[in-house]
């Protein structure tokens, strides 16, 4: 069906708009999977130092924060 070019120009708009909510939903989940990449990286090296001082366990929380 032939449509107007009016029509056209708003179907564009309405893409373009899509698009950016879309990049700025990507960005928010690539920081989501940053920080939780380096929470594992703390957590994985909090339990190795707890095994190496012969702890039988730990608070996640308070164990080694700030180092």
């Amino acid at each position: 069906m032939k449509m107007s070019i009016a029509w056209h120009e708003q179907c564009l708009a309405n893409r373009k708009a899509s698009l950016v909510k879309d990049i700025e939903r990507l960005e928010r989940i690539v920081a989501d999977v940053e920080r939780a990449k380096k929470d594992i990286e703390v957590y994985s090296r909090q339990i190795e130092v707890a095994k190496g001082r012969g702890r039988d366990g730990f608070d996640s929380d308070r164990f080694m924060v700030g180092k």
